[in-house]
């Protein structure tokens, strides 16, 4: 039955319900020139997606003249299949987006299954009116271009999409087909940010010669915040608690025993804002107000850019995702950890993942049909390492998961490798809490 829903909502690559909106609002001041004229921009996610999915494009659009305030990411529930609550929802945050700015458009991004939401928003002719260009990146090919063609369209994807394989040029659209940038690479990938800038600013630049343009001042201004969700459904963890660490890149271990910041999450979910040391590593310790819920350890390589993207989080208590995660072990003696990747997927062939000179980028847990961004790993209760894909994740785009065990007891720090990138983290019981390995 879960194989047939989720080969459903590919198929109609469009799923959504409940809303939980992040305005993506920072509390310090835009340090590149921006332009205020510029209409707002509304980005809205795909399948098992969030507001972290646009960190690239983000970063890309305020280092090319648009203000922070006017750029927003849209958080909502892509996995009950139910869609027909979310276009009114949908409507509601643009209409005060609107009135915030004073005026009567907005710019619309849908990536995957939040280009199918787009195209239903857009349906109607009224709700069509406020929105002033609208650019489709790694969804399915539409017989026409949105709002009945009256909005210019600007259509990216990649001929190497593996999960939308019914992407492809749509009439009267300006079409850019890329190849070798799987599902989630097309929205973080530079040749999308250019062609989406040079689009949004409206100039007459030929999209078939894309010029450079300019990119975040790195290691400076690290200035970091975000929000903490429960995974998939982006409900906000209100009252939940951060606790960010400085850690030792070789070791996995805090640099003190103090916190080097401490939060606690608003009633959207939202916390910060943390200012992170250049090429520094961190620990960030997600704890839910509601003690039924476990504990996350996240360990990031370190910040290169300003973030206010950064998402934190915890296991979902009802829904698809608590299906698949809601048995992760709980015992003393074992750890369970995650690896996710923020910029594109794990695949075989062409990356190299490993965790204690594990492979996890094998053929079959990690083909190009996988697509996969996040890698669970835990024993299946017999204490011994198989590497055998779990069988609970098999049918699910994405997630990867295999029989992988990590005694707790040893102190030797656990070593992970994401291609040339490294970040050991230190082994720890998962009745403590998982760990999650984050690779932006």
């Amino acid at each position: 039955m879960l194989l047939e829903f989720y080969k459903h909502i590919m198929k109609k690559t469009c799923i959504s319900c409940m809303l939980f909106i992040l305005i993506v609002h920072a509390s310090f001041s835009q340090k590149t020139t921006c332009t205020p004229q510029y209409l707002p921009v509304v980005m809205v996610h795909g399948f098992l997606g969030g507001g972290d999915n646009w960190t690239s494009l983000y970063q890309d659009l305020i280092s090319n003249g648009f203000c922070r305030e006017q750029v927003y990411v849209f958080d909502w529930n892509s996995t009950s299949g139910n869609n027909t609550a979310q276009v009114p929802l949908l409507d509601s945050f643009i209409q005060t987006v609107l009135a915030k700015h004073q005026v009567k458009q907005v710019h619309l991004i849908g990536h995957s299954a939040g280009g199918g939401l787009s195209y239903a928003y857009c349906s109607d002719k009224s709700r069509a009116a406020k929105i002033a260009r609208y650019v489709h990146i790694g969804s399915s090919k539409m017989k026409n271009t949105v709002g009945q063609g009256k909005i210019p369209m600007l259509n990216i994807y990649s001929k190497d999409d593996m999960v939308v394989k019914t992407g492809g040029d749509i009439d009267d659209a300006i079409n850019l087909g890329f190849e070798k940038m799987d599902h989630f690479e097309i929205i973080t990938h530079s040749q999308t940010a250019r062609a989406v800038v040079e689009f949004l600013r409206n100039t007459e630049t030929d999209l078939s010669r894309l010029p450079p343009i300019e990119t975040i001042p790195y290691h400076k201004n690290l200035h970091i915040s975000g929000k903490a969700v429960t995974f998939g459904d982006n409900k906000p963890l209100v009252g939940a608690t951060i606790e960010i660490y400085a850690i030792r890149t070789n070791t996995g271990q805090r640099i003190s025993k103090k916190a080097d910041a401490k939060f606690v999450s608003d009633e959207k979910g939202n916390w910060g804002t943390f200012k992170a040391k250049p090429f520094t590593s961190y620990e960030l310790v997600l704890r839910p107000s509601d003690t039924s819920m476990r504990t996350i350890y996240y360990y990031r390589d370190i910040f290169i850019a300003e973030n206010p993207l950064v998402y934190l989080r915890a296991l979902p208590k009802s829904g698809l995702p608590a299906l698949l995660l809601g048995n992760l072990p709980k015992k003393e003696d074992q750890a369970v950890l995650a690896i996710f990747s923020g910029s594109k997927a794990m695949i075989h062939g062409r990356d190299s993942v490993t965790v204690d000179n594990r492979t996890l980028t094998t053929a079959e847990l990690s083909p190009a049909s996988k697509t996969a961004i996040a890698h669970f790993l835990y024993d299946n209760g017999d204490q011994k390492t198989s590497g055998a894909a779990h069988a609970a994740f098999g049918s699910t785009p994405f997630l990867a998961a295999s029989d992988q065990s990590f005694p707790a007891k040893p102190s030797k720090p656990i070593q992970v490798y994401f291609n040339t990138r490294k970040l050991a983290i230190p082994n720890r019981s998962s009745r403590d809490g998982l760990m999650v390995v984050i690779f932006d």
